[in-house]
């Protein structure tokens, strides 16, 4: 009786494969969180490793087992995610080069390409490099999924991971250096300028709690009319920027003191960094 329940309780899962995380900070923990609370995989079909034992509790609490090395949790898993930091990725394949062969790989690590990966661990590995963000854990994540050449199985286990708090978007994988400053890392743009804005605010005499909330809601409400209503960012741009208004006012100030040039530049030092990740 007890084994037919657990098997019941398993078919509400979407995938029964097991899913292995190496490394567990911040956007694996987004990443693990969404992925049971949306129940794609079933927390006794997880099992983490991480140098920092003391990250792996809060999910040991769910029901996820917490591996004791690196062997153990690719001896246990289908699915592997490396949460790594890009400097550790060489590394810690080569810790586990000598057990993975059928395996299956995502990595979220910046600058680490599929090539680098099957350079160290061989050819008999699925390897899928996604770049997600942190707004996943809310629901609203964007994450860019590399075309490649895995099983159609695999694919769309890693589309229904990343896609199941937010959205997911296929791409080239020569892309994804370009993409990390439009969705990986554009959150913390984001918190910069309504920080700015928040502060600006206080200058004039606003309080910066309510100026917060003021500019993140209307940031919100922005990002939701723009990808429902069907009119495009000028459009829309030009429906609240009437002349010699005071919308208009603000823009051209900006652009006076370089707002296009500057977001631009931004972007291309973060894609530049992220080749230089790739050459390391």
């Amino acid at each position: 009786m007890r084994e037919s329940f657990n098997r019941d309780i398993m078919l509400m899962y979407k995938y029964s494969k097991k899913l292995g995380v190496i490394g567990v900070g911040n956007m694996a923990s987004a990443i693990l969180k969404t992925v049971i609370n949306n129940r794609v995989f079933a927390p006794q079909n997880i099992m983490v490793f991480d140098i920092d034992s003391e990250k792996t509790k809060k999910f040991t609490t769910m029901g996820v087992s917490k591996a004791e090395s690196l062997y153990k949790l690719i001896s246990f898993c289908d699915y592997c995610l490396v949460s790594v930091k890009p400097a550790v990725v060489p590394s810690v394949l080569e810790e586990i080069k000598p057990y993975c062969a059928g395996k299956s790989f995502i990595t979220i690590a910046a600058g680490v390409t599929t090539a680098r990966f099957r350079e160290i661990l061989g050819s008999n590995t699925e390897i899928v490099r996604v770049m997600p963000n942190m707004t996943l854990s809310v629901g609203c994540g964007a994450a860019a999924i590399a075309k490649t050449s895995v099983s159609e199985e695999f694919f769309r286990a890693v589309i229904d991971i990343f896609s199941c708090g937010g959205i997911a978007e296929v791409m080239d994988e020569e892309l994804l250096d370009a993409v990390t400053g439009i969705n990986g890392s554009s959150p913390a743009y984001f918190y910069r300028i309504i920080d700015i804005m928040a502060k600006a605010a206080e200058e004039q005499g606003i309080d910066y709690e309510s100026a917060l909330k003021l500019a993140a809601v209307t940031m919100e409400g922005s990002a939701i009319m723009l990808r429902t209503c069907g009119e495009s960012a000028e459009t829309l741009i030009r429906r609240i920027a009437t002349p010699s208004g005071t919308t208009i006012a603000a823009l051209d100030k900006m652009e006076e003191f370089g707002l296009t040039q500057a977001i631009k530049e931004g972007l291309f030092a973060c894609t530049d960094r992220s080749r230089e990740l790739s050459e390391n």
